[in-house]
């Protein structure tokens, strides 16, 4: 199985790879690094979610083709706007590609943190998770990439996300993920 990740920048990228690595029921199942694309913007230079807007529809393209064995995982941060405009903004990314939309059975998981995908980690990073306001800015994850800070809430999210567990009040972006990343083979 190959995963291609499309987002707006590499740490959101290193999310969904972590993501995918850890939530992986055996170390047979777990993908590899050669399995795992990340696709951010070139050199981090423009919008990140112009990149993946522009790029969504023929990556889509991609996973339809027949005898395919690919998952594509979309992540793009709503910002300032509702992550409802953000999805229709990529429902008309396909539309103006000429690609059909995303089918309910496809292996392509939208994932649409409200504001950025450092609400989410905010959130996610303590047990039990910290509440937060998806309108706010979380300053101290952009000012430090580090791995140590942000792993933890991935690791939070596969332990929530296992079938029966109990699942706290969370944002509402991250709840309206939850489906999302069951998509995800």
């Amino acid at each position: 199985m190959e995963y291609t990740i499309l987002c707006e920048d590499q740490k959101s990228g290193d999310f969904v790879r972590r993501f995918l690595k850890r939530r992986a029921r055996s170390s047979r199942s777990r993908p590899t690094d050669g399995q795992i694309r990340v696709l951010p913007p070139p050199d981090g230079r423009g919008s990140g979610a112009q990149h993946v807007l522009q790029k969504y529809a023929a990556r889509l393209a991609l996973l339809r083709r027949p005898g395919a064995a690919k998952v594509l995982v979309v992540m793009v941060d709503a910002d300032n706007l509702a992550v409802r405009e953000r999805l229709e903004q990529l429902a008309e990314a396909l539309r103006a590609g000429g690609v059909a939309p995303r089918g309910a059975d496809e292996p392509a998981a939208l994932l649409v943190p409200k504001r950025n995908i450092q609400t989410w980690i905010e959130h996610l990073r303590t047990a039990p998770p910290t509440p937060v306001q998806e309108d706010e800015p979380y300053p101290e994850f952009e000012s430090t990439g580090r791995r140590e800070y942000w792993a933890p809430a991935v690791d939070q999210l596969v332990v929530l996300l296992v079938p029966g567990s109990p699942w706290p009040e969370c944002p509402p972006s991250l709840s309206a993920a939850l489906p999302e990343f069951a998509r995800i083979p």
